[in-house]
């Protein structure tokens, strides 16, 4: 639901505006705020969301905050992959390649941060399951450097004529 979401979301729909191209600011700057509203939406329905399901199982109070922050850093990631996407493919209009570069984004982008928390996920529950909470950190600081380095390497797209 999240993918869809963010697809669907508010920096899609400021990209097909020429607001976002016009206001005085520097791209990154543009870049953050305009996902900001996102990132934001789906932090609070984390918290809802978790809220409900930490009281359906009983889990612990650290879970509902966190898992929040993993959600919202989710929904950033597939912004950055929706930059990143349109920084390759420029104002194609083909669907296909769109679709397929945004695929391999993807991978690109949430497999390795996925794999880190799986990691740290099995070796926490094994060892000492008090710190579990350490796996959620991990994630969420892996999708704020890489979201900050997908805003700053793809600030290009803002600019009309270096796409």
């Amino acid at each position: 639901i999240l993918y869809f979401t963010s697809i669907m979301g508010k920096f899609t729909y400021e990209l097909s505006k020429p607001y976002i191209y016009l206001v005085p600011a520097p791209n990154v700057m543009k870049l953050f705020f305009s996902n900001l509203a996102s990132v934001l939406k789906a932090f609070a329905e984390g918290i809802v969301a978790f809220s409900i399901f930490a009281v359906l199982i009983g889990a612990s109070w650290w879970y509902v905050p966190l898992a929040a922050l993993v959600f919202a850093a989710m929904s950033q990631l597939y912004i950055s992959m929706t930059i990143l996407t349109q920084r390759i493919v420029g104002d194609t209009k083909s669907r296909i390649i769109t679709s397929l570069i945004y695929f391999l984004c993807g991978g690109f982008l949430l497999v390795p941060g996925l794999v880190v928390f799986a990691v740290l996920m099995y070796v926490f529950s094994q060892f000492n399951p008090s710190l579990i909470f350490i796996s959620y950190l991990g994630y969420f600081l892996y999708a704020c450097g890489v979201s900050t380095l997908v805003m700053f390497l793809g600030q290009g797209v803002l600019q009309t004529g270096d796409v």
